[in-house]
């Protein structure tokens, strides 16, 4: 909800740096329609396995809400063989801001 919440940062994790490999990551903040669009890749054929941070994001409480919802609408996943992977996507995350 862009009323209650503004994303102030994106960074990237070290999900793809793994093994010290390079990574390219970009980001993009729709303020307006309180989305945020996120790119990350690893530039070798090895790819990431494990648990670790994609990207962290940030936020500013901009007003009380009872139930702000955070979504993740949409991944895709490639394998290094350039195969789509199966990505399970999380339910929402409901914060409340209080005053």
């Amino acid at each position: 909800d862009p009323a209650a919440l503004e994303v102030v940062e994106i960074t990237e994790g070290g999900f793809f740096k793994q093994g010290n490999a390079k990574s390219s990551f970009a980001s993009n903040i729709d303020a307006a329609g309180g989305r945020i669009i996120v790119g990350v890749s690893r530039s070798d054929n090895e790819g990431s396995t494990g648990e670790a941070e994609l990207i962290t994001v940030t936020f500013r409480a901009k007003a009380p809400h009872p139930k702000a919802e955070l979504r993740v609408l949409a991944v895709t996943a490639v394998a290094p063989s350039g195969a789509v992977a199966n990505v399970t996507i999380p339910g929402p995350l409901i914060v409340s801001i209080g005053k």
